[in-house]
């Protein structure tokens, strides 16, 4: 337990300190759209081939019954990989199913467009929850890192540029 709150402790520093980034730079829209490409392309494309294990927990398998009929159809795909729309949506590969917003201080992205997905992201009373966008509905913590380090490199990129012109 004393790791477990470690953990969400580290996880908020790390989210504070990013938030004071955000509030301190101006335009953060290329972090946010270098964070983009790095997430949806590296961690959600790995929590994909890894059925959940690479951001957070293994997916709980499919039923009996359910992957024997998905095998008849699709062969030997992986969970939520039967016609892979929600795979192209949220790795971008389909603009007409994934979305994102990215503005100076601000990064939002998603699907649209696949009404299911939600419950595959969030689960059901008949269906365990599979997430592959976000782990209990926050970035998770590896991306967190990796976005705060970028955040980190942009800013001393700024800042060596003030410097060189002699703004500060």
């Amino acid at each position: 337990m004393q790791e477990l709150n470690a953990n969400v402790k580290n996880y908020e520093n790390v989210l504070q300190g990013i938030n004071k980034i955000v509030t301190g730079v101006g335009d953060l829209t290329p972090v946010f759209k270098n964070f983009y490409k790095v997430y949806t392309n590296n961690f959600v494309r790995k929590q994909f081939l890894t059925e959940g294990s690479f951001l957070g927990y293994k997916w709980k398998p499919l039923t009996l019954k359910y992957a024997i009929w998905k095998k008849r159809k699709v062969g030997n795909k992986t969970i939520l990989r039967f016609s892979d729309k929600m795979f192209n949506a949220v790795t971008g590969t389909d603009k007409s199913t994934s979305y994102y917003v990215i503005n100076p201080k601000k990064l939002e992205f998603g699907i649209r467009n696949i009404p299911y997905a939600k419950f595959h992201q969030y689960g059901t009373v008949h269906m365990p929850k599979r997430e592959f966008l976000f782990i209990d509905n926050k970035i998770p913590f590896k991306a967190l890192l990796f976005l705060r380090d970028e955040c980190k490199k942009y800013v001393s990129v700024l800042v060596k540029f003030a410097k060189d012109k002699g703004l500060i």
